[in-house]
């Protein structure tokens, strides 16, 4: 009855388009139907439609459907009625270490959510005295404790809860301070779910900052340790930065065990010795939401935070140095 089918999709574009054999096999015309479209716009359905019956051409309209074109778009589609294609769907959670962000939690916890990409959303507490968990909770996350001060220490205890329930598929860290731009979320897991990469790290590009993001003494740290790493495993890190994701098997590997603030940087080292696919992709970071770091607002706080990864970089090292004797 008609000359052509269109299906829209939910996110303005299309699925499908269908037209009569006669039209079909007329090349050049069904190309100029198609020319100038203002393709992956939420107005490529409207635009198609307008352009068939400019034409002189019926249109006949299909029911809208889920246009799964990204990974966004795929983790999206988990929650929908119908969607049958769970069992491809790769199991994501995030752990967040926690130690009172209460003023942090649902600024940093919502965007997390509606991404729709983990299956468990963890929060680390590591001994917080004000409203940090009971938020998490509330907002559907789950908590773990750790009564033992130090960041490794509460990173170990919410992997231990995860190994307890089979493992996952793939691990993101990142912190609760609001720091963290989940604008890059698909940036960082994508490279990990279709198995390119092992371990991805957020670079916090200088460029990228926000003006106070990083206080100069972190940046010299960084740089430092970064250089070390450089020196002794002949790998360039162009960051020690807390955003990163691993594919929990290649996390496994790792043995981790430090279980303070060498965490990050015995991970990228041990990476390194465990020949790893790292991948490093440049990330917005922003100033912290509300409130002051328990790390770098002092200069004490900042200077423990150093010796810790010296010391750190340093015992890896020695343990290189021994396995080669």
């Amino acid at each position: 009855e008609n000359d052509t089918v269109l299906g829209p999709a939910s996110d303005g574009g299309y699925y499908l388009i269908g037209m009569r054999a006669e039209l079909a096999a007329q090349r050049e015309k069904v190309l100029r139907l198609l020319a100038d479209i203002n393709w992956s716009t939420s107005t490529v359905y409207a635009q198609q439609q307008d352009r068939l019956r400019q034409a002189g051409l019926s249109v006949a309209g299909l029911p809208t459907m889920n246009d799964l074109d990204t990974f966004s778009d795929l983790m999206h589609a988990r929650n929908l009625n119908g969607f049958y294609l769970h069992a491809f769907i790769p199991d994501i959670r995030v752990i967040l270490p926690v130690y009172n962000e209460a003023e942090n939690l649902e600024y940093v916890l919502r965007p997390l959510i509606a991404s729709h990409m983990f299956r468990e959303i963890i929060c680390a507490d590591n001994g917080s005295t004000d409203d940090s968990p009971v938020i998490a909770r509330s907002l559907g996350c789950h908590v773990t404790r750790c009564a033992e001060r130090g960041y490794g220490a509460t990173c170990l205890e919410a992997m231990r809860h995860i190994e307890a329930q089979g493992g996952c598929d793939v691990i993101l860290f990142m912190d609760a301070d609001g720091s963290d731009d989940p604008a890059h979320l698909s940036e960082l897991l994508a490279p990990l779910v279709s198995n390119r990469a092992d371990m991805v790290l957020g670079h916090r590009a200088a460029d990228r900052a926000e003006a106070g993001a990083l206080l100069p003494h972190q940046r010299f740290g960084n740089w430092l340790s970064t250089f070390l790493i450089r020196i002794f495993w002949k790998h360039a890190y162009a960051d020690l930065g807390p955003f990163r994701g691993l594919r929990w098997s290649a996390l496994r590997q790792l043995r981790m065990r430090d279980r303070n603030f060498g965490w990050t940087v015995e991970m990228q080292i041990r990476a390194l010795k465990a020949k790893l696919r790292i991948l490093e992709i440049p990330v917005r970071y922003r100033r912290r939401h509300a409130g002051r770091s328990k790390v770098t607002a002092t200069v004490r706080g900042s200077f423990r935070a150093g010796q810790i990864i010296l010391t750190t970089v340093f015992r890896e090292l020695w343990q290189t140095v021994r396995r080669h004797d």
